[in-house]
C-alpha cells in the first residue's frame, strides 16, 4: 500500500468530487481514478459508490476513512522527525573518550552541547583510544576524544588536535620529591608506579614504560587501574606515584611535577570518520565546542617548588643579631 493511494482516498472522500480532488492532489483525473482502483484492489473492498453525477463513500469506505487519516498523520510525523534529525534538532550523539582525557573538558563540552541542542542527547562511552577508533569505524560512535598517536594509523579517520601536553609525575603531597621543581625519570627508579591498564590507555602506558627503560630501569608497577581518577586516588593515599598528562586534575593530597630527561608529550584530539558522505550536525558542533573550550582554557601556571618555611626569630634574638 502506497501513501499516495491512501492520500488520494482521503482527499476524494473529503471532496466527494473527482475533479476537485484531482486538483488538490496535483494529478489528472484518470490518475486519481487509477489510485482509487489500486487501493480497492489491495484492500479487497469497494471504497466509493460512483454514479454519473456524484461519488460518495461506501459503507467500507466510511469505516476505513479515519484509520486512513491516522496513517497519513503518522507518516507526516515520521517525515517531520526525519527533517529534525537531518537538521540536527533532535537525536543523539555517540561520544567516546579515553580514560586519560580530562573529565572537566568532557563535562564542559557536553554541557555546552546540550545548551546548543536541547533535544539531542549525548551518550558517552569510555574506552582506550584504539577501542574508540574501532567504534568509529564500525559506526558505533560519532566522535571521540582520543590520543592522536593512535589515530595517526587510521587513514579513514579525520582528526583535529585539541591539546598537546607534557607528561608529569603525580606524587603524594608529602613525598620526598614533592619539593623539587622538576624530576628526572632516573629519580623514579625505586618508586612504586600506579598505572592505568594498558588496554585502557596504551599510548601513555607505552610512553611511560619506554621512558623508564631509556633511563636505565624497568618500573615497579604496584597497581593497575581502569582510569586515571582511580590512579590519582591511590597516589593521594600514598600508594605510589603515577605519570599522567598535565591536564589531569587531582586531589588536594596530590602534587604534579614536570618530568625531564627526557621531556615527553602526548597529543589529545577529536576523531571522526572522514569517509561519511554527510556528517551529522552534532559532530560538527561538538568539534567546534571542544576547540573553543580549549582556546578559552587558562594556561597552566608554572610549577613551583614550595617555598622553604621561614624561621621565626624572637625579639630577643633579633636584638642580639642587630647588636652583632
Amino acid at each position: 500500500m502506497e501513501l499516495r493511494t491512501l492520500r488520494s482516498f482521503v482527499v476524494l472522500a473529503e471532496h466527494a468530487h473527482f475533479t476537485r480532488a484531482a486538483a488538490e492532489l496535483g494529478v489528472v483525473q484518470p490518475a486519481l481514478s487509477k489510485h482509487i482502483q489500486t487501493l480497492e484492489d489491495e484492500l479487497g473492498v469497494r471504497l466509493f459508490e460512483r454514479t454519473r453525477r456524484r461519488v460518495r463513500l461506501s459503507r467500507a469506505g466510511e469505516q476505513l476513512l479515519e484509520p486512513a487519516r491516522r496513517a497519513l498523520r503518522a507518516a507526516d510525523d515520521v517525515q517531520a522527525v526525519a527533517r529534525e534529525i537531518r537538521g540536527g534538532i533532535i537525536g543523539h550523539l555517540q561520544v567516546g573518550f579515553t580514560p586519560t582525557a580530562p573529565a572537566s573538558l568532557l563535562a564542559q563540552a557536553m554541557s555546552a552541547f546540550r545548551r546548543r541542542h536541547p533535544r539531542m542527547a549525548c551518550r558517552v562511552t569510555q574506552a582506550s583510544s584504539e577501542e574508540l577508533l574501532d567504534g568509529l569505524e564500525r559506526g558505533a560512535l560519532d566522535v571521540a576524544l582520543v590520543r592522536l598517536e593512535a589515530a595517526a594509523r587510521r587513514p579513514a579517520v579525520a582528526t583535529v588536535p585539541v591539546v598537546e601536553e607534557p607528561l608529569v609525575v603525580a606524587l603524594p603531597r608529602r613525598h620526598r620529591l614533592a619539593r623539587r621543581r622538576s624530576i628526572a625519570w632516573a629519580q623514579l627508579v625505586d618508586e612504586p608506579f600506579v598505572m592505568v591498564q594498558r588496554r585502557a590507555a596504551p599510548v601513555v602506558h607505552d610512553q611511560v614504560i619506554a621512558a623508564c627503560r631509556s633511563a636505565g630501569f624497568s618500573p615497579i608497577v604496584a597497581q593497575h587501574l581502569h582510569d586515571v581518577h582511580g590512579v590519582l586516588a591511590v597516589v593521594g593515599a600514598g600508594g605510589g606515584i603515577a605519570v599522567v598528562p598535565r591536564s589531569t586534575r587531582g586531589l588536594p593530597t596530590v602534587v604534579f611535577r614536570p618530568l625531564v630527561e627526557p621531556r615527553l608529550t602526548t597529543a589529545l584530539g577529536l576523531a571522526w570518520m572522514s569517509s561519511r558522505a554527510e556528517q551529522p550536525v552534532g559532530v560538527r558542533d561538538f568539534v567546534d565546542i571542544v576547540r573553543h573550550a580549549m582556546a578559552r582554557a587558562p594556561r597552566e601556571p608554572a610549577v613551583r617548588a614550595p617555598a622553604p618555611a621561614r624561621r621565626r626569630v624572637t625579639p630577643r634574638v633579633d636584638r642580639f643579631l642587630q647588636e652583632e
